[in-house]
């Protein structure tokens, strides 16, 4: 098998990235169960920093606020396999961000971000009856970003 990987330094690449991508997951120590606790999430990058709505008040008491976390994203292409195209069986991008958790209080902060979060995940159409309460956003203060391409098979 062979494996392609190259680190990726373009920032303005990584950021359309982070802007494309839907989804990604949330890692971060919980000092209550002294584990690891992963949370998949939607999510904003703004201003070099990820931002995330924590919708359960449950997952909200147990995040450590201050303490390290990491939230990755994966977009993967299922390539077209053909006759002539036998280089590569996959092939992924990878975003990989370090930093602290921290609770956004800032008002102007908050309502920019839920302003933009809102415009990328709902729909015209979207019943405000059914919305979820928006009241806890936390930001992954970005320490490092990381991200690589993969390709093989």
């Amino acid at each position: 098998m062979l494996k392609y990987v190259k680190q990726i330094r373009e920032l303005d690449l990584i950021e359309k990235e982070l802007n494309y991508i839907d989804a990604g997951l949330l890692a971060f120590s919980s000092e209550e169960e002294e584990k690891i606790i992963h949370l998949p999430s939607t999510f904003l990058y703004h201003d070099k920093n990820i931002y995330l709505f924590i919708f359960s008040e449950e997952i909200l008491e147990k995040v450590v606020f201050g303490a390290p976390a990491r939230f990755t994203t994966l977009r993967t292409d299922k390539h077209k396999r053909n006759k002539k195209d036998t280089e590569h069986k996959y092939e992924f991008f990878s975003v990989s961000v370090k930093g602290s958790v921290k609770k956004v209080d800032d008002p102007k902060t908050f309502d920019e971000v839920k302003k933009k979060y809102l415009d990328k995940y709902t729909s015209n159409s979207s019943d405000e009856e059914n919305t979820l309460s928006m009241d806890n956003l936390i930001i992954i203060d970005s320490e490092e970003i990381q991200a690589l391409e993969e390709k093989g098979g």
